[in-house]
């Protein structure tokens, strides 16, 4: 009888570098350049070296699976996550274990589609607001910035329908400040400024400080004013504040969930409308296309939720813009103890990078990849797509909460756009995706916009 022999495991391959740093400098300038470049050159399985830590690109559905479903218990948020933490506290986003678990069992039910269509007429009252306005800019001929226009549209809808407030006025000035802090994370991986006391005045703890004022500006007013009954009772803030008199939460619990909704709720999905916008003003094939669609599903009136399932080319449109423009374009994950994944060994402590931009563009999943193609989601994709080759809100236990929701507000609100407005793209404007937490254009979205009966 033989005995059996131990299975011997690969270390993964991946760029070298004699640098102490790794290829962490490579990561913060260009996260994206160096994931595709690193995959192509070393296949499905990477690794990369911050510092002293190993991280892993799985570049196939399969190893996505496994990280995210299959043998999920073993890969935690991690330590990125406690640099999130900073901006965002211990809320859904960064939270882990039975808090976590609780929490978003509690706050499940608001964001699930009986739920979501119920903010149907909130959603489309806050586009024509913005449509509105959208009017005297184009009789001007305005140059105007897109992405932070969509801002302000996901901060009426998000705050009206969640927080029974509208916050769309804080589009101009506390929230760049925000979204200019949470742009720093990826730059600030592994960097002296996460290691420096945060009661050290320095240029990074002061930054730090104004942008947690802003955010504290916004979500202390939302809160007290619930506290007030300004707001009725039928909320996310009014549930979180019932659960705190009941001794289920303490009062920054509260915050902090508040807060998660806030920043992951309106910066993601103003991300993906700034890139709706984009394809609009690129892609005129595309557009009259939508146009067609639109006026033939909706004869000029406002989308209902019931037109929703119709107006098929339109999703088919948002689903290949997330596709090529993820929001979040990755999401660490840390192994908590040895595993295997594909034949290659993965140590306890190491990281996992799982991203959606890098196996949305994989050419044994996607035919041409780097072509935008909305047929591609024609009816029955799902049925022969690997579930795990598009995952724009991740999987597995801690899939985006608001998926729901986003998708309906740019289900919603695109028809709306296209019935009155054309896009057009300021010409000197290059439109590259920004290389932050968050994948939105760099430098915003130079546009103007042009009344449809006008030409």
């Amino acid at each position: 009888m033989t005995t059996p022999q131990p299975k011997v495991l690969r270390e993964p391959p991946g760029p070298v570098t004699r640098s102490i740093l790794g290829n962490l400098n490579e990561f913060r300038r260009d996260p994206h350049a160096l994931m595709i470049s690193a995959w192509q050159q070393y296949g499905d399985f990477v690794r990369f070296r911050f510092g002293n830590v190993n991280a892993y690109l799985p570049a196939h559905p399969d190893y996505i699976k496994h990280v995210l479903v299959d043998n999920h218990k073993n890969y935690a948020r991690g330590r990125l996550y406690k640099t999130f933490e900073r901006f965002f506290g211990k809320g859904l986003l960064t939270n882990e274990g039975e808090s976590w678990m609780k929490n978003r069992r509690m706050l499940q039910p608001e964001f699930q589609q009986e739920a979501v269509l119920q903010h149907t007429q909130i959603i489309t009252e806050s586009a024509t607001a913005m449509l509105e306005n959208w009017r005297v800019k184009a009789d001007r001929d305005e140059v105007v910035d897109g992405h932070k226009e969509m801002v302000g549209l996901v901060l009426r809808q998000l705050g009206r329908s969640v927080f029974s407030l509208d916050l769309s006025s804080y589009a101009d000035e506390v929230v760049p400040i925000i979204q200019a802090g949470v742009s720093t994370i990826i730059r600030d991986i592994g960097s002296a400024n996460e290691l420096t006391p945060k009661w050290l005045p320095t240029p990074y703890n002061k930054r730090t400080r104004q942008i947690n004022q802003a955010i504290h500006s916004i979500i202390n007013r939302v809160i007290e004013e619930h506290k007030q009954g300004l707001h009725g009772d039928n909320d996310l803030v009014s549930l979180l504040l019932k659960e705190q008199a009941e001794n289920n939460l303490n009062q920054r619990q509260v915050f902090d969930e508040v807060t998660t909704v806030f920043l992951a709720g309106h910066d993601t999905t103003a991300a993906a409308f700034a890139w709706l916008l984009y394809i609009l003003g690129s892609r005129p094939d595309v557009r009259e296309r939508l146009e067609e669609e639109v006026e033939r599903v909706l004869s000029g009136r406002i989308p209902t939720a019931e037109d929703v399932n119709l107006l098929l080319y339109t999703r088919m449109v948002v689903m290949e813009t997330l596709r090529l423009y993820p929001p979040v374009w990755g999401f660490p994950r840390d192994a908590i103890a040895d595993d295997e994944i594909g034949g290659f060994q993965i140590k306890g402590g190491s990281s996992m990078i799982v991203s959606p931009y890098v196996v949305h563009r994989h050419p044994e999943f996607w035919d041409s990849p780097m072509s935008f193609n909305p047929e591609r989601f024609r009816s029955g994709w799902d049925k022969t797509q690997h579930r795990h080759a598009y995952i724009p809100f991740g999987h597995g236990p801690r899939q985006c909460i608001g998926m729901g929701f986003a998708l309906q507000q740019m289900m919603l609100s695109l028809p709306m756009i296209v019935q009155q407005f054309r896009v057009e793209l300021v010409p000197t404007t290059e439109v590259v995706p920004a290389t932050t937490a968050i994948m939105h254009p760099h430098g915003g979205l130079r546009i103007k916009i042009k009344h449809r009966d006008r030409g």
